[in-house]
């Protein structure tokens, strides 16, 4: 005989609930996994700092801004720049935590991150002085300009 444990007979009603309500669907919500190459962005739309790191945000989120210091999580995906996805959070299904200026990312992260807001979906152009120079990383090829995208999950843990 199976027994329902707490979590699963709520999650079960829930769907019931959720199954039998009237009315029209709520939209999906964007499904990150569903990004297997970057997604397009005009030059120009691409805010550039003088250090050469682009970025441009998909969606602002909320909250307070992050800032050096702040502890965040953030899920990703990592591609070269003919769309080759070298690494992603997702499949591991947990996120990515470090504390934003402590230097155990990359530079172009360290730039990168600073403003986004909870919610918020970013993506990185970084040249390769500000990722890993002419060194090779696993599948990453010397001197690449990398892209990610970036979808801060939570500010300050």
């Amino acid at each position: 005989m199976t027994h329902w444990r707490g979590s699963s007979w709520l999650a079960l009603c829930a769907a019931l609930l959720v199954a039998s309500c009237d009315g029209p669907a709520a939209p999906d919500p964007v499904d990150p996994t569903d990004f297997p190459n970057p997604r397009s962005v005009a030059e120009e739309d691409y805010i550039v700092l003088p250090t050469g790191l682009k970025y441009y945000d998909f969606k602002e989120g909320e909250g307070a801004a992050t800032k050096l210091g702040d502890i965040i999580a953030v899920h990703y995906h990592g591609w070269l720049t003919d769309s080759t996805l070298f690494d992603s959070s997702f499949p591991r299904e947990q996120p990515f935590e470090f504390t934003v200026g402590s230097g155990f990312v990359i530079a172009g992260w360290e730039q990168g991150v600073l403003g986004m807001r909870e919610g918020g979906e970013r993506q990185l152009v970084i040249p390769p002085e500000l990722a890993y120079g002419d060194v090779s990383r696993a599948r990453i090829p010397p001197n690449s300009t990398l892209i990610f995208e970036l979808f801060m999950i939570e500010v300050n843990l």
